[in-house]
C-alpha cells in the first residue's frame, strides 16, 4: 500500500483544536503584517519607475476621473482602486503604495503559510511565509504585483482548504476574479484554480454545479467594474484599454520582441528564483516517491500554478523581470514541499539546514538582479524646490501641469491635473502604441500653464529624440523659464506659459 493511503491527509482542522485554530487565525495574519512591514521599512521612500504614474491615477480617481478617461492605461482598475483607497488614509504619495504592499505580502505570506502547513509542515509553510515578503520587493519590486500574487495565493487557499466544495468555490472564484480585475494575465492562474475545485474528490457527482459556482464567483469583481464603468459613462474606454489594448499589447510593435526571441529570454530572465525552481523541479523528478503528509492533488494543484506563471511570462515575450512575480509562491511551495517531504532531507536539522541554505542561495541571486532600483529615493528636495517655484506663480484653479518625463508626484502633490489623459513617460515619449507621438502632440496643444522637464541626462532607453525636438519647439515658442529646482538625484527645470490663451 502507498504512503499516501497509509498516511491520509486529515480533513480535521491541522491546528490540533479549534481553540489553537482560532488563536493562528488571528496570530499568523498579525506577524505575517509585522513582518511584511520590517521588510518594507528601509525601502518606504524608494520610488519605482511607475510609483509616481499610479499615484497620480489614484489621486484623479478619487476627484472623480477614474481610469481610462482620466488617464490611460492598460491594466485593470483593480490595482487602482486599491491606491485610490490607500489615499484615502494616507494622501496621494508614495506611501499609499507602500501600504498596499506591505497590506499585500502580509496577506500572501499569511495564506502561503496556511497552505505550506495543509499541505506539507509547519516548517513549509513558515520557510514560504518568511522568504516569500522579501522576494516580493526584490525579485520585482513592483506595486502592482503585489496584490495580484496576494489574491492569487488566497485563491489556492481556499481550493486547497477543507470544508464544504460549494464554500470552497464561491471563496476561490472571488479571489481569483479579483486577481484577473487586478491584471488580465491572472485568467491563466484562475484556470489552474478552477481545475482544482473541479477535480476535487469532494465535488464527486456535483461538478457542474461547483464549476459554474467558481465561474459565477470570478466574475463579481470584472462584472463589478463594468457596472462602475458603465454607469460613469466609462464602459467603452475600460474595454477599449483594459481589454483590447491588453490583448494587442504583446504583439504590438511597440514590444520589439517576437514570440521566439521572448522564448530564449525565458530562463535568463529567471535567474533570481532560479535556486528555487531547481530544487523544485530537479528534487520531484529525481525523487518520484516522494514522501508527503497530503495527497497528489495539492503538489499537482502547486505544478499547475507555477506552470500558469511560465506560460503568462512566454505570453509576455519575457519583457521584463516584474512578470515574475506570479511565481514566487509556487515556487516557494514547491521547493519548500521538494526539501521537507523528500526523502534525501530527514529529520529536522537537515530540513532546517537545507531550507536556510536554499533561502540565502534564493536571496543571494535576487540581491544581485533586483527588479527594481533599491536605492532611488524620492527627491524630496528637488521636488520641494519644484513646488515652490510652481506655487510663487500664483497657481489658479483649473489650470494644468504636464509633467514631460519624471516627476508626476507634482501633480498629485499641487493638486494641478495633467492636460490630457496621457501622465505616463512610456506612453508619450516612447512608442508604446502607434498613437504615443499624436498624445505627445496633444499634451503640447492643449498649452497647459506649466511644464515640467527632469534631467534629461537620465533618459529611459526608450525614449526618441524627435519627442523632446517638439517639446522643445512648444517651450521656445509659447513658455518662459520660471526656475531650476536641484536636488540629490534630481533637478527639474519649471515653465510658465508666456501668454495666457483665450479659452
Amino acid at each position: 500500500m502507498s504512503e499516501f493511503a497509509a498516511r491520509p491527509f486529515s480533513a480535521a482542522a491541522p491546528w490540533g483544536g479549534a481553540r489553537r485554530t482560532g488563536l493562528a487565525l488571528v496570530l499568523v495574519p498579525a506577524l505575517a503584517l509585522a513582518w511584511a512591514a520590517l521588510v518594507r521599512a528601509p525601502f518606504l521612500n524608494v520610488e519605482g519607475l511607475d510609483d509616481s504614474f499610479y499615484v497620480e491615477v489614484g489621486h484623479l480617481w478619487a476627484k472623480g476621473f477614474p481610469p481610462y478617461v482620466g488617464a490611460y492605461d492598460v491594466k485593470p482598475p483593480g490595482f487602482f482602486w486599491l491606491v485610490a483607497l490607500a489615499e484615502r488614509i494616507v494622501g496621494p504619495s508614495v506611501l499609499a503604495l507602500r501600504l498596499v504592499s506591505i497590506l499585500s505580502d502580509a496577506v500572501t505570506a499569511a495564506a502561503l503559510f496556511g497552505i505550506g502547513r495543509r499541505i506539507g509542515s509547519l516548517r513549509l509553510g513558515a520557510f514560504a511565509a518568511l522568504l516569500y515578503p522579501a522576494l516580493s520587493l526584490l525579485v520585482h519590486g513592483s506595486e502592482a504585483y503585489a496584490p495580484l500574487e496576494a489574491a492569487t495565493a488566497l485563491a489556492f487557499l481556499a481550493a486547497l482548504s477543507d470544508g464544504p466544495i460549494l464554500r470552497r468555490a464561491l471563496l476561490a472564484g472571488l479571489a481569483a476574479g479579483a486577481a484577473c480585475a487586478i491584471k488580465q494575465t491572472a485568467a491563466l492562474q484562475a484556470l489552474a484554480t478552477f481545475s482544482v475545485v473541479f477535480a476535487a474528490p469532494a465535488a464527486g457527482g456535483r461538478r457542474a454545479i461547483v464549476g459554474l459556482t467558481f465561474i459565477a464567483a470570478a466574475a463579481a469583481a470584472p462584472l463589478g467594474f463594468l457596472v462602475y464603468f458603465a454607469s460613469q459613462g466609462a464602459a467603452g474606454a475600460l474595454i477599449d484599454q483594459a481589454v483590447v489594448g491588453a490583448l494587442l499589447r504583446p504583439s504590438s510593435a511597440a514590444v520589439d520582441l517576437t514570440f521566439a526571441q521572448g522564448l530564449a529570454r525565458f530562463w535568463p530572465l529567471q535567474r533570481s528564483l532560479l535556486p528555487l525552481e531547481l530544487v523544485a523541479i530537479l528534487a520531484l523528478a529525481l525523487h518520484r516517491n516522494i514522501r508527503v503528509q497530503a495527497p497528489r492533488a495539492p503538489v499537482a494543484a502547486l505544478a499547475g500554478w507555477l506552470a500558469a506563471g511560465w506560460i503568462e511570462i512566454i505570453v509576455q515575450r519575457s519583457m521584463t523581470i516584474t512578470y515574475l512575480g506570479p511565481i514566487i509562491a509556487p515556487s516557494l511551495l514547491l521547493a519548500g514541499l521538494a526539501v521537507t517531504a523528500g526523502s534525501p532531507w530527514k529529520g529536522r536539522a537537515p530540513q532546517l539546514a537545507s531550507l536556510a541554505a536554499l533561502a540565502l542561495a534564493t536571496v543571494s541571486m535576487a540581491v544581485t538582479n533586483p527588479g527594481a532600483k533599491l536605492a532611488n529615493r524620492v527627491p524630496r528636495d528637488a521636488l520641494e524646490g519644484a513646488i515652490a517655484l510652481v506655487k510663487n506663480a500664483d497657481p489658479a484653479a483649473g489650470d494644468k501641469l504636464l509633467v514631460v518625463n519624471r516627476g508626476v508626484l507634482l501633480n498629485a502633490m499641487l493638486d494641478l491635473d495633467p492636460p490630457t489623459r496621457t501622465i505616463f513617460t512610456a506612453h508619450r515619449l516612447c512608442d508604446f502604441t502607434p498613437d504615443s507621438a499624436k498624445w505627445l502632440a496633444d499634451d503640447l496643444a492643449a498649452r497647459p500653464r506649466f511644464i515640467v522637464v527632469a534631467d534629461r541626462t537620465r533618459a529611459a532607453v526608450c525614449e526618441l529624440k524627435s519627442r523632446w525636438a517638439a517639446v522643445d519647439f512648444t517651450l521656445a515658442r509659447g513658455y518662459r523659464s520660471l526656475g531650476r529646482a536641484d536636488g540629490v538625484g534630481e533637478r527639474f527645470e519649471l515653465f510658465e506659459r508666456a501668454a495666457p490663451t483665450a479659452d
